[in-house]
């Protein structure tokens, strides 16, 4: 398994070979288990023969046999019913909340990933935005309990990397009769046991849980699982589902085995997390802003765009990929260097520590870098 990481990191460092002038090694990617270049999903993509496209939407003659085996594959690793697959996690977001919130309240984490934010404004739901767990309990209190409503979050949010309190959300829905909308996007393959996700790991059970495929799982798509019913509906009723030509077979095979490598990478999770803990801990000794990670995502907060572009350039020259998040991405005043953990190896871990050490004289504030918070 040792030299499989090996083998992947190198693969990672090779992609972008193509796209900058020297090879950079990618603390950007969301590849969090190095899946993208994995020889056993390219095999199980490459198996189609023939065959390409699939010639028109799911509800037409859209649907293979691939796509119906892949769902009930994922249905069951998230403990659901029922699965059906998108063609990417915005559109699965995109078209799920306004299938399902075409009246009642939609209570939406401040925090939320734009395609959640869009789905909400696409629903014919009131939106309601959120700040923390106290907010949301009290603006619940609020609302009508006639009402139907939504609690929409994202597992791990995606610029910070902290997790929601799926436990708290899910009493306070249960409380308030509402629904538990989750989006497992960047929890799914890294947290839980065999990469099943957040709510898997708390124990908690969200009445919609969404899931994209191209992050941990290395391929592209998303899922959404339910009851039968919501699937069912969602199949009917979700437009970007309805009125998509559905992805070709090879993908769905090629997702297919993507799953089976996530549910065996625990050394790849384990590596990931454990990277992105010693990143937080290392970078706030030396007086960065840090995120508190609880998965692989560690943000660096640097406030200004300008000041963060640069941090990302120096980082750039010195081998590394570091993505700069700067509005409308994230609020004003909280420009960030979004650092990705996956398989790379302690020594490279130590490199990317050593820039960061060698240019915080530039960029750590000095009250920060004396203790002061």
């Amino acid at each position: 398994m040792q030299q499989r990481l090996k083998t992947l990191e190198a693969q990672m460092l090779r992609r972008h070979e193509t796209t900058h002038p020297r090879a950079l090694i990618s603390f950007s990617s969301n590849d969090y288990l190095g899946l993208a270049s994995s020889p056993a999903i390219a095999r199980a993509w490459n198996t189609a023969g023939d065959e390409v496209g699939s010639g028109a939407s799911r509800l037409v003659c859209g649907t293979r046999s691939a796509h119906l085996d892949v769902e009930r594959e994922l249905a069951a690793f998230v403990d659901h019913e029922n699965a059906t697959l998108f063609s990417s996690g915005f559109a699965a977001n995109v078209g799920t909340l306004p299938a399902l919130a075409e009246r009642g309240v939609i209570f939406s984490a401040r925090l939320n990933h734009a395609s959640l934010i869009d789905g909400a404004r696409l629903a014919r739901a009131q939106v309601v935005i959120y700040d923390d767990l106290a907010d949301l309990k009290s603006k619940l209190a609020r609302c009508d309990a006639t009402l139907e409503k939504w609690i929409v979050t994202e597992a791990i949010f995606s610029m910070d990397g902290d997790a929601a309190d799926v436990t708290s959300l899910r009493a306070l829905a249960d409380e308030h009769d509402a629904a538990l909308v989750v989006d497992e996007a960047h929890a799914l393959g890294v947290l839980g046991n065999e990469g099943r996700g957040l709510c898997h790991a708390r124990g908690v059970h969200a009445d919609v849980l969404i899931g994209t495929l191209g992050k941990s799982f290395g391929v592209s798509g998303a899922f959404v699982a339910g009851c039968d019913e919501l699937i069912a509906w969602l199949k009917n009723r979700a437009r970007s589902y309805v009125f998509s030509t559905a992805f070709p077979a090879p993908q769905a095979r090629a997702i297919t085995s993507a799953l089976h490598e996530v549910k065996r990478a625990d050394l790849a999770r384990s590596r990931a997390l454990s990277s992105a803990k010693q990143i937080a801990t290392a970078l706030a000794a030396m007086g960065y802003r840090v995120s508190t990670p609880d998965a692989a995502i560690v943000s660096v907060i640097l406030g200004e765009p300008a000041r963060t572009l640069a941090l990302s350039n120096a980082l750039r020259e010195r081998g590394f990929l570091v993505g700069a998040i700067r509005p409308p991405t994230v609020p004003r005043g909280t420009s960030r260097l979004r650092i990705v953990c996956s398989v790379h190896e302690a020594e490279v871990v130590t490199s990317l520590l050593r820039a960061f050490q060698e240019l915080a004289p530039r960029y750590v504030e000095r009250g920060r870098a004396q203790g002061q918070r």
